[in-house]
């Protein structure tokens, strides 16, 4: 192999490998958006597919030269890491730098497409595969480096420095081979090392003060003067992070509200109703006996504990089972505004999966079981809301006991809702719903037949109509997330609107009443 393209293929491998790798920095940033698996990889191929396959076909037709485009690569790298990282969010908002991300993830893709078209034009015919085979081997190596290694390991920033000092490499080197003249060396190194240096250095101190960073990236600014950053902890499933605000106390994961506490709520307790009630309802129908044994899967704020615990006899059992270990330290903070917390007795703290602890589980058998999880789409909790999990729960559940899932829905004829329904109607005969509560809280149980009885006539005409609206609706399964497919596809035709407009006619009736 000559000198010339054994400097193509090595150019070649590099394009593959910063293309990939920084498709999945610049998805990072989609990702807070777009967190379930299949949306994620279909994200990055679809993305880096177009920016490829666009590039590809201006630099045929346009024959950009070679030194340019590397150029153009390193500046668009830096100015994505600006936007997307250093100052988005502070600037633009989180929905402005999500588009912005969009944008920089197939230009990237692009000016990688282009390159290799360029590169391939400056080859021997007889040898252009060459340079094929090596884009698509760094491709593979990029992908590998940005997933398993950038990522999870150095974060976003580092990451972008990495891709930002393979690119200025390729960038100089190419400017010291003709015809590319040497003169361009000179500015081409001041710039390489200007642009790297300032990225280099951190956020200014009057801004990470008042921002919260989820790996290197800001993604929550403080609202007000008196707001104050009680707890932030980088856990395996985003930055865990608790904000106090006035009154109001918020626990999140990477800056999206998972729970709250504060005044805004009406009833004697300072938390959120539905929340509390997924575990209050089922402790006081079925966790009354002696040696009653309860599940909480999902720690959040603790509402649901300390609800399953207030209404539990005192010799009770309450297995907690959160997946997330930063969790069990922030929710402490949430202490003052919950009549029990995790020092109970009775607790059991189980840091582990929800479905992998039932699917497992060899224990007694639970009186009641409650899931208080949020973002019920999302990658780490879809799994949750399954066919198979409802199974395994009920294998370990009494006869007479109940089963209380929280759905991140405020109406019942959502799609989201009506999966559900369906899915709990599959495995459990008896199942309601509450709708008074602002969210969908629905109970499930293997004999226990009076449910309804103990619901008000608003959430009875609406368990019976999700019967029948649920009839035709797909189970999720986990081979078949039926779920998931409603998170950006509107599903749904006359029937579903009639029902839906039927009941809110329904309800502003009952609010007239009262």
């Amino acid at each position: 192999m000559d000198n010339r393209l054994r400097s193509t293929t090595i150019l070649a491998l590099a394009v593959g490998f910063w293309a990939l790798a920084g498709q999945f920095i610049v998805n990072r940033i989609i990702f807070f958006y777009v967190a379930n698996s299949e949306y994620a990889a279909a994200s990055i191929i679809a993305l880096h597919l177009t920016g490829f396959w666009l590039g590809a076909t201006l630099s045929r037709r346009y024959m950009p030269a070679l030194s340019s485009l590397l150029a153009a690569t390193f500046g668009l790298t830096a100015i994505a890491e600006l936007l997307t990282w250093r100052f988005g969010v502070i600037v633009l908002g989180l929905p402005a730098t999500v588009a912005t991300a969009v944008l920089f993830g197939v230009g990237l893709a692009g000016l990688s497409g282009a390159i290799v078209v360029r590169l391939m034009h400056v080859t021997d015919p007889g040898r252009s595969q060459q340079v094929l085979i090596a884009d698509t081997a760094g491709s593979v190596v990029g992908a590998i480096a940005g997933g398993f290694w950038f990522l999870p390991t150095l974060g976003i920033q580092a990451s972008f420095l990495v891709l930002l000092g393979i690119q200025s490499v390729m960038w100089l080197t190419n400017t010291l081979t003709p015809p590319w003249s040497r003169q361009a060396m000179l500015p081409a190194v001041t710039i390489s090392l200007v642009v790297l240096g300032l990225l280099m250095l951190p956020v200014a101190t009057s801004i990470t003060s008042r921002v919260l960073a989820v790996e290197g990236m800001p993604v929550e600014a403080k609202h007000g003067q008196s707001d104050q950053i009680l707890y932030s902890e980088r856990s395996p499933f985003g930055l865990v992070s608790v904000i106090q605000s006035g009154e109001n106390r918020q626990l999140n994961i990477d800056g999206r509200a998972l729970c709250i506490t504060g005044p805004q709520w009406s009833n004697r307790l300072a938390v959120d109703p539905s929340a509390w009630a997924v575990g209050e309802w089922p402790a006081r129908r079925a966790g009354q006996a002696s040696d009653a044994h309860l599940a909480n899967i999902g720690l959040g704020c603790g509402m649901t504990m300390a609800a399953m615990l207030e209404n539990a006899l005192p010799d009770a059992t309450l297995d907690v089972i959160e997946i997330n270990p930063a969790i069990l330290t922030a929710q402490q903070l949430f202490d003052d505004a919950l009549p029990r917390n995790q020092s109970d007795p009775r607790v059991r703290l189980l840091a582990r999966d929800g479905f992998r602890h039932f699917a497992e589980y060899a224990g007694p058998r639970y009186d009641v079981v409650a899931i208080d999880v949020a973002w019920m789409q999302n990658m780490n909790a879809t799994h949750l809301f399954s066919w198979e999990m409802y199974r395994n729960i009920r294998r370990h559940l009494k006869p007479e006991g109940i089963l209380g899932v929280w759905i991140e829905e405020s109406t019942p004829f959502s799609p989201t809702s009506v999966i559900i329904f369906r899915t709990l109607k599959d495995v459990f005969p008896n199942v309601v719903a509450d709708v008074t509560k602002g969210a969908i809280v629905m109970y499930a149980s293997p004999s226990k037949t009076d449910l309804v009885n103990d619901l008000d006539a608003l959430s009875a005409t609406a368990t019976d109509w999700l019967e029948d609206a649920s009839a035709l609706a797909p189970v999720n399964k986990i081979d078949d997330l039926a779920m998931n497919r409603t998170k950006f596809v509107v599903w749904g035709d006359s029937t579903w609107e009639r029902l839906r407009d039927k009941y809110a006619a329904l309800r502003r009736a009952a609010w007239t009443d009262e």
